[in-house]
């Protein structure tokens, strides 16, 4: 199976450096052990031929593996669910080139081919600079404040490496300077909304 067998009791959020598989490995949080446990379950529906294939794929440290992987999984288990029969990389019809992920057949006889595709695998991302982007913010993750935790979105594509230490240096000097009482309370009238936020550019 995908995951491995020891007491979690690592609580802490996802690093941005770290991969998917990783994080759902190690994670000691009750909502990420329900993922572990339906993806255990999935895959173990999944046809024995296949499994290691796709077990390897989930593992994967390349996200785009991991996720097309477990998109994959996770149709093959609705389908199955909905009472449908499917083959796992049928051979194709003649003039078809390429194996597609499942022949599915319904109770009536109904067949169809289905071929997963992420949509993310084409949204234009460039790997390299989100790569770096990952580094940036994982050297901020390596220096958490003591009285604020930072929820962080990036936009663009860097071609240069955005310095860690320059925006770690930042986002402490502007957590320093907020009230952690008065944002308490913002926060409870108001919502997230209401909670400051810090630009930083490369």
């Amino acid at each position: 199976m995908p995951f491995s067998d020891f007491v979690r009791t690592d609580y802490s959020p996802r690093r941005a450096p770290e991969s998917s598989f990783r994080f759902l490995n190690r994670s000691a949080r009750s909502e990420i052990a329900r993922v572990r446990a339906f993806m255990h379950d999935a895959v173990s529906r999944y046809p024995e031929d296949e499994r290691d294939d796709i077990i390897a794929r989930l593992q994967s440290e390349n996200e785009v593996n991991f996720r097309s992987a477990s998109f994959e999984v996770l149709l093959h288990e609705g389908l199955l669910r909905l009472g449908f029969t499917l083959t796992v990389h049928p051979d194709p019809e003649t003039g078809v080139a390429k194996r597609p992920d499942f022949l599915v057949r319904a109770k009536d006889g109904t067949e169809f081919f289905l071929e997963a595709v992420l949509a993310g695998e084409r949204d234009g991302r460039n790997p390299a600079g989100e790569a770096m982007k990952n580094l940036t913010i994982g050297l901020l993750d390596a220096t958490p404040h003591a009285s604020f935790r930072l929820d962080v979105q990036s936009y663009g594509s860097p071609t240069t490496q955005p310095s860690g230490r320059d925006l770690t240096r930042r986002a402490h000097e502007w957590l320093n300077s907020l009230d952690a009482d008065r944002l308490r309370v913002l926060l409870i009238e108001g919502g997230l909304e209401q909670m400051p936020t810090l630009f930083w550019t490369h």
